[in-house]
C-alpha cells in the first residue's frame, strides 16, 4: 500500500509485515542492543554494514547529556548552550574543541495566541505588528555571537521553496510599535501601560522552558515590551508543562516562546491551515483563507512543479510575515564539546552522524 503527506509531498510506503521473533534483520551500521529508560541506549557494531564493519565495537548515547556530564568525563562529546562554551572552554583547554553546526530547519519564536481571554489584543494584526517592531532580535543575537540568523518567515531560507523578496525585517522601532498599538484602538495609562478598547491593562503572559536561549529571549521581551507600554508576566515551567499547556484552542495561554524543527520538504499544512483539529501544530488558532488556499495547493495541487509549489509558499510566508503570526526570530547553531580523544567525527547540518562507522575512539 502506497500513501502520500499530500500529492505533491513525499512518497510514504507502508505494507503489513509478517511478525517474527526469531530473527532480527540488519542492515544498518549497528543494531540495539538495550535500553535503559530516561538513561541510555546501547547499541553494537554490525560486522556485515555494507560500507564494511564500523571501528567502534558499540556505542552509548546517553539521554540528557550535558556540559556537566561533558566535564566529568561520561561522555565524549555533549551539546552547550551558548552562554556556557565560555566555561567549558575554560575548563577543557585544548582536550577538546568546540564544533559549531548550522540548523537551517529549526526555528525559534514567540507566539502570539489569537483566542486568548487574557490577551483579547493578539487577535488584532496590529499589536502582533507592534510586538514584532518593540523586540530587538538583533541586539538579542549579539549576546550569542556567530550563532544565530535572523528568520522572517516559516519556510527556511535554504529551502529551494523560499524567496525572502518583501518580507518586512521589522526592525526595532519602538516608535513605531507605540504608532501600531494606537492604531488598533489602545491608549496610554498614568502607569506607562497602554489599556485596550475595553479599559483593561494591556498585561499578559509569555511562557517557556527553561533553556538559556529562551530564557534570554524571554528577559528580553519582559524588558523591551515595557518600554513600548505593554506589561510581561514571565513564567518559566518544565519542558512537559509547557507543552501540555500550548494546545491549539487553549485560550488561557498569552504568548509562549517555542521552536520548530522542519524537514526537508516544505510542507506546511499541519502548523497553519485553520480547519485542523485540536492535535494540529497550529499553536497560536491562526485562520487566513489566503493561506489556507496556499498550504492547500502546495500539499495537494492540482499542479506539483517546484514552481507551482514555491509560488504557494511564497504567498504563504509573505501573509504570515505581514500577519506577524509569530514574532519570528532567529535559527541558532547547535555547538558541541568534542573530546579529543574522538577522532574523525563530522557532524553535518542534515545529518549528525554521516560517518559514525569510521569514528574512533584514542586510548
Amino acid at each position: 500500500m502506497t500513501g502520500k503527506t499530500g500529492s505533491c509531498g513525499p512518497q510514504v510506503h507502508s505494507s503489513k509485515a509478517r511478525s517474527t521473533t526469531r530473527r532480527l534483520l540488519r542492515s544498518g551500521l549497528s543494531s540495539f542492543l538495550e535500553r535503559t529508560p530516561a538513561v541510555d541506549i546501547t547499541l553494537v557494531r554490525n560486522d556485515r554494514y555494507y560500507k564494511g564493519p564500523p571501528l567502534l565495537d558499540r556505542v552509548v548515547f546517553h539521554v540528557g547529556a550535558d556540559a556537566a556530564s561533558f566535564l566529568r568525563g561520561e561522555v565524549t562529546y555533549a551539546e552547550v548552550f551558548p552562554d556556557e562554551v565560555a566555561r567549558v572552554r575554560g575548563f577543557v583547554g585544548k582536550s577538546a574543541q568546540l564544533v559549531q553546526v548550522p540548523r537551517p530547519l529549526v526555528y525559534t519564536f514567540i507566539g502570539w495566541n489569537e483566542v486568548s481571554t487574557r490577551a483579547p489584543w493578539l487577535a488584532d494584526k496590529r499589536v502582533r505588528q507592534a510586538l514584532s517592531y518593540g523586540l530587538d532580535v538583533e541586539g538579542l543575537l549579539q549576546g550569542f555571537p556567530g550563532v544565530g540568523t535572523r528568520v522572517y518567515a516559516h519556510t527556511p531560507s535554504s529551502s529551494w521553496a523560499y524567496d525572502g523578496a518583501g518580507l518586512n525585517a521589522y526592525k526595532y522601532d519602538k516608535t513605531k510599535a507605540k504608532q501600531l498599538l494606537e492604531e488598533a484602538g489602545a491608549t496610554m495609562g498614568t502607569d506607562g501601560i497602554y489599556r485596550w478598547r475595553d479599559g483593561r491593562a494591556m498585561r499578559m503572559r509569555i511562557e517557556t522552558n527553561n533553556g538559556a536561549v529562551r530564557r534570554a529571549v524571554l528577559g528580553n521581551a519582559v524588558d523591551e515590551y515595557r518600554l513600548i507600554g505593554i506589561a510581561i508576566d514571565p513564567v518559566v515551567e518544565p519542558f512537559a508543562t509547557l507543552i501540555a499547556r500550548v494546545k491549539p484552542g487553549n485560550k488561557d495561554v498569552d504568548g509562549f516562546i517555542h521552536g520548530w524543527q522542519l524537514t526537508s520538504d516544505p510542507d506546511a499544512y499541519g502548523f497553519w491551515h485553520s480547519g485542523l483539529s485540536t492535535d494540529s501544530y497550529n499553536l497560536v488558532s491562526f485562520a487566513n483563507a489566503e493561506v489556507d488556499r496556499a498550504v492547500e495547493a502546495g500539499r495537494n495541487g492540482p499542479d506539483c512543479s517546484d514552481a507551482a509549489r514555491k509560488s504557494a509558499y511564497v504567498t504563504m510566508n509573505r501573509v504570515l510575515n505581514d500577519e506577524a503570526a509569530y514574532a519570528f526570530l532567529f535559527s541558532t547553531d547547535q555547538l558541541f564539546f568534542v573530546s579529543s580523544r574522538l577522532q574523525d567525527a563530522e557532524f553535518k547540518p542534515y545529518a549528525m552522524w554521516t560517518n559514525i562507522e569510521r569514528w574512533r575512539l584514542l586510548p
